[in-house]
């Protein structure tokens, strides 16, 4: 089972053989640089007001919850839209170069493939959350930041980002067009969201608890609170796994033809 180890390797390289990659990280340190001074700003007036209100008796404001579920929430906006160009290329791509029969006649298996594909896209997508760290580790330089909190907040998105990514291999594993695979990995992602309306507009109790559950806005609620729970860790790996398989499925079914 090393194959699964090269084909990472190898497209998680190819990631910075291009410009596309480039793009999409100017982007993520345009639009996070510009959303956190905004968000930080705020926080700062905020404050100020509050002091000048309780005449500094009242305590201050939360940073975390003023700013840094901010920050996160603005990272997860980002990744929704961004994930689907990180990961169309993986096998639509392959199809498109004809590759793709040439990587079946390799001596890997349908899982090995998938599993490679799924953790270059995901070290991508990790290599940019790791990156939105500067800003709240330079927040530290002026004020007290709460780690436990952050740590857990940035355990869920990069779980979300993995959720991302295995929806997004299986959208490419269906075609041989960036642009259908692009358009479907960005329809399923927001499936995810979705549920969550469902949650509210059903009254049965027992379907709320289930449509709740298979929510992804309240499991990365959870974390981004600083909640960490292991039916939240459950729902994801459960997401990853099943979209990885029909991915796995797919690319087997290539083999019988």
């Amino acid at each position: 089972m090393t194959g699964f180890w090269t084909i990472a390797k190898r497209d998680f390289k190819s990631y910075f053989s291009g410009p596309g990659f480039y793009f999409v990280a100017f982007l993520f340190l345009s639009f996070s640089s510009y959303t956190y001074s905004l968000v930080l700003q705020k926080f700062a007036h905020d404050s100020f007001q509050y002091m000048m209100q309780t005449q500094g008796r009242g305590g201050g404001l939360n940073l975390h919850t003023q700013v840094i579920v901010a920050h996160i929430s603005n990272l997860n906006l980002f990744l929704l839209f961004t994930s689907p160009f990180l990961t169309m290329k993986l096998l639509s791509e392959e199809k498109k170069m004809r590759s793709f029969d040439l990587l079946l006649t390799s001596p890997v298996t349908s899982t090995e493939i998938i599993l490679g594909k799924f953790l270059a896209g995901f070290g991508v997508a990790l290599a940019l959350i790791v990156v939105s760290l500067v800003y709240p580790a330079a927040t530290m330089l002026f004020t007290e930041v709460q780690w436990g909190p952050l740590a857990s907040a940035y355990l869920g998105l990069a779980l979300l980002a993995a959720a991302y990514i295995a929806i997004g291999v299986f959208a490419s594993s269906l075609t041989d067009s960036l642009i259908f695979a692009g358009c479907a990995s960005f329809i399923f992602c927001l499936i995810l969201w979705f549920i969550a309306w469902g949650a509210v507009a059903v009254e049965d109790p027992t379907a709320q608890a289930v449509l709740q559950h298979f929510s992804v806005s309240n499991h990365f609620g959870q974390f981004v609170r600083g909640s960490i729970e292991l039916k939240s860790f459950v729902f994801y790996f459960s997401v990853i796994f099943i979209y990885c398989f029909l991915a796995q499925r797919v690319v087997e079914s290539h083999r019988w033809r």
